[in-house]
């Protein structure tokens, strides 16, 4: 068996919430990044039907969180 995890981590100052699915949609990591007010109902949903393999819609609603500038500092 292949252990899989999905976790929230929310930076309040930013209100960015990221989102980091291991061993889910593939046997990787895959992270996210949505602003706080894009968690809605249907996003949530959209996960729930990748948890359980049946669509990848949710992988298409975040920013890949290793692709956006950062300030370096």
């Amino acid at each position: 068996m292949i252990p899989a995890r999905v976790s929230f981590r929310v930076d309040y100052r930013t209100g960015i919430v990221t989102v980091a699915l291991v061993n889910v949609d593939r046997l990787e990591r895959v992270t996210l990044e949505f602003p706080s007010t894009a968690i809605e109902e249907p996003v949530l949903e959209d996960l729930v039907r990748l948890i359980l393999g049946r669509d990848s819609a949710f992988l298409k609603r975040g920013d890949s969180a290793g692709l956006r500038g950062r300030a370096s500092g």
